[in-house]
């Protein structure tokens, strides 16, 4: 396949604009970020050095922060299947209530609390059905 010569053009200013950013990133927030990074990679070093697939990704603040609100409300909960047959959980689930996350979220702000209820029952019900299959296989 012939990737079109607008697409390249399309393509490279793209990726020189994000070169131009990352340049004023570095030199701004890297000196105030760089010690709480260092740090937190120090910390899970002990815990993926037996990892050789580990992977670790910088979800930024406030990004991280929602991404592990939802994998503890269960709104996006981690797991892996294994030849389609065994089923594991890769993260703590306890089941936080999902309200906090949605209302945190401007997206999410026409919402009703009827709605947000329905969202938690319907989180509960899809949980339910995961942990079953992690218990019993497919």
């Amino acid at each position: 396949m012939t990737i079109p010569a607008s697409v390249n053009t399309h393509i490279a200013a793209t990726a020189a604009l994000y070169e131009r950013i990352a340049e004023g990133y570095h030199r701004w927030w890297a000196p105030v970020i760089e010690p709480a990074a260092l740090g937190s990679l120090d910390r899970i070093a002990p815990v993926i050095a037996g990892l050789p697939d580990a992977t670790i990704l910088d979800l930024g603040a406030g990004t991280g922060t929602l991404a592990r609100a939802a994998v503890r409300n269960r709104v996006f909960p981690l797991l892996e299947v294994e030849n389609g047959r065994t089923w594991r959980f890769t993260a703590e689930h306890p089941g936080d209530p999902v309200e906090p996350y949605l209302r945190q979220q401007g997206r999410f702000r026409h919402l009703r609390d009827e709605d947000i209820a329905r969202i938690q029952a319907d989180v509960d019900q899809r949980w339910e059905v995961l942990k079953r299959r992690v218990e019993f296989g497919t």
